[in-house]
């Protein structure tokens, strides 16, 4: 298997996401057309799929997919703005790095400290503390997406439409 690596917002070797986009213009959504699209969609998909094509609007639908999955559809030509998020947790600092994923091009780079501090300053600690505390994991787990959702929020700040387009994060 080929190794894709991204570096430095350049992309060494070949780039080839398994999340992607694909636009089709509403004269390619003829109903007996649609079954190929949407063959096993989630319920979620094939509603959202529904109501696009019942308020028929004339600018088409963009299908979102992770390799051979439909993950869902967006009105319009959106085939142009795709997000990706790399998560390192560290145990003082989380770093996120967003991806455009049409391209591979780094975009932003943001760190945090990792909310999950005031817990304990080390792993061993944060242990301790999630056995010794009736809902010591849960607060562990909630101090860390309130951190990652804070550092999406900052992103959002700097990328429009972020969160809408974001199909693809890795930990």
């Amino acid at each position: 298997a080929e190794v894709h690596i991204l570096t430095g917002g350049e992309v060494a070797g070949s780039f080839a996401p398994l999340v992607r986009k694909e636009y089709h213009p509403s004269s390619a959504l003829e109903p007996e057309h649609c079954g190929a699209f949407l063959e096993k969609a989630p319920l979620g998909v094939l509603r959202r799929f529904s109501k696009l094509l019942r308020d028929r609007r004339d600018d088409g639908i963009t299908f979102v997919w992770f390799g051979s999955e439909l993950l869902d559809v967006q009105p319009g030509d959106t085939s142009n703005t795709l997000f990706g998020c790399a998560v390192d947790i560290g145990t003082t600092t989380v770093a996120m790095y967003l991806y455009d994923m049409t391209c591979g091009t780094l975009l932003e780079t943001l760190s945090s400290l990792n909310g999950q501090i005031r817990r304990g300053g080390d792993v061993i600690a944060r242990i301790q503390y999630a056995m010794e505390q009736e809902d010591g994991r849960a607060e562990l787990r909630n101090d860390i997406l309130a951190t990652v959702n804070g550092l999406l929020d900052e992103a959002e700040r700097k990328v429009p439409r972020l969160k809408e387009n974001l199909y693809h994060l890795v930990f």
